[in-house]
């Protein structure tokens, strides 16, 4: 964890079902964000939500991935209470995209160059386009969307170092998005890749985010689910965690 000078606690984490998750307010995971974009090396971070949780009961490559990241923000009100249920609370929940948000303004502050990868053709280039009007000085060094297979993996980490990004947004969609960052760690040359599943849609004005009074209410799923009702299949993996959680013993 980080060091006195950036205020975040050392050794706040707590393991979940044997997933690790930091234990950080809003301000002290900016402060962690902005200490891994000042340091050498490609940090992982992550943002493990109930479906994401769920998922790994049963894909121990994605369980891998999650227990390797450096950083696990809390992504969710599932998560919050799967956590106090376990009797290991965490101090609120963070929403991936405004962690992200926010380590993004760091990256504008310091002249750091961004990397936007994932999405359909053409919404990380909008997404570029309105992130740049959103933070000022914010410097995108490249953007591609999703679409490649494992075996174009090295091709995507070349053009993503040859940019000279300090920052990878991974929207690649769970697991896509964890394994690729955890595979390709070690080969890249940003100093923190972070994944944020449909965020690049939202920025990009594809998707829209649940209003404020919902957001705040843990209340997001449903209005999701109400814009997207296919949806049902990863909504019900939100009750189903808690109950794993509840009714079986920690590990």
């Amino acid at each position: 964890m980080s060091g006195p000078a950036y205020g975040v606690p050392v050794a706040a984490r707590i393991t979940l079902r044997g997933i690790p998750l930091d234990v950080l307010s809003a301000e002290e995971a900016g402060k962690r964000m902005e200490q891994l974009l000042s340091e050498d090396g490609c940090s992982v971070v992550v943002t493990p939500n109930c479906e994401m949780l769920y998922a790994a009961e049963k894909n121990a490559e994605l369980r891998s991935a999650l227990t390797r990241a450096d950083l696990a923000v809390p992504d969710g009100i599932g998560v919050v209470k799967a956590a106090k249920m376990s009797g290991t609370p965490l101090k609120e929940r963070l929403a991936g995209i405004d962690v992200c948000f926010g380590a993004l303004r760091t990256c504008a502050k310091k002249g750091l160059g961004v990397y936007l990868l994932g999405g359909k053709p053409g919404v990380a280039e909008k997404a570029a386009e309105n992130l740049r009007k959103l933070i000022p000085g914010l410097v995108i060094a490249g953007a591609a969307d999703g679409y490649f297979s494992e075996a174009e993996e090295a091709k995507i980490v070349q053009r993503v170092n040859d940019s000279g990004a300090a920052f990878l947004v991974a929207g690649l969609g769970s697991p896509k998005q964890e394994l690729f960052m955890v595979r390709n760690a070690a080969e890249l040359k940003t100093r923190a890749c972070m994944g944020v599943g449909g965020s690049l849609d939202v920025w990009s004005g594809e998707a829209r985010r649940a209003p404020e009074r919902m957001t705040r209410s843990g209340l997001e799923w449903l209005y999701r689910l109400a814009k997207q009702p296919s949806r049902i299949r990863r909504v019900v993996r939100i009750p189903a965690y808690l109950l794993l959680v509840k009714f079986t013993k920690k590990t």
